[in-house]
């Protein structure tokens, strides 16, 4: 389970009961997020990706099944485009492929309640509290260039995926969604009714039944 960004591995906490009696869970902090931290680079998708690589190698993980949860599921789209013979599946929620497919979040109420939570978090959960503002400037930095998927990118995907968002989405523009699902082979598209980029907060009941039927097909 790979989180939103600048956020951490706690916004799965009411997920993972649902998951846990059918899948072994392995949560992970994204580089110098929640609690992990960095080693001063600048952060990108394929950097974090290969972090997951790592954390499976050292875990003895052959394949695992990905959910990505926005930036978690940018990170998940890398690493299933580099790593393919690891995934068994991918569930993406709320990513995107390319820069254009960010909405402008600077006015959203909800949006920046969650920055705002996050950076409460950080300063609670990470070992270095004080390096918030570094963190928060180079993950901004890295969304002014990245994601840049490509279609020939997207159409090399051979991992079983299925393409995740809410209706009331409010980071993530739908053309963005509905490309990925178009270019994808045998992917599948499914948008969740009456939530935002946030359902796993706003109803992980609902979250976790869409999440169960994916792992369970």
């Amino acid at each position: 389970m790979l989180h939103g960004g600048l956020g951490n591995s706690d916004y799965f906490g009411n997920i993972i009961p649902a998951i846990v009696p059918k899948r072994k869970v392995i949560v992970i902090d994204s580089r110098g997020q929640g609690r992990s931290t960095n080693d001063g680079r600048q952060l990108t998708y394929h950097l974090m990706a290969e972090d997951v690589q790592a954390v499976l190698t050292h875990l003895h993980i052959t394949k695992a099944t990905i959910l990505g949860w926005s930036d978690g599921a940018i990170i998940g789209m890398d690493f299933v485009m580099n790593h393919p013979i690891e995934v068994d599946k991918f569930f993406s929620f709320g990513g995107t492929s390319s820069t254009s497919g960010f909405l402008d979040v600077s006015q959203s109420v909800t949006f920046n309640a969650y920055l705002n939570r996050v950076h409460k978090e950080y300063l609670r959960l990470n070992p270095f509290p004080n390096q918030w503002d570094s963190i928060y400037a180079n993950a901004n930095r890295m969304w002014t260039i990245e994601p840049n998927f490509t279609d020939e990118q997207l159409k090399s995907v051979r991992v079983k995926t299925w393409i995740v968002d809410a209706d009331h989405e409010e980071v993530v523009a739908r053309s963005d969604t509905d490309r990925m699902f178009g270019l994808i082979p045998n992917a599948r598209e499914m948008i969740l009714p009456r939530v935002s980029h946030f359902a796993i907060l706003q109803d992980p009941a609902e979250f976790s039944h869409a999440l169960l039927g994916f792992l369970d097909r």
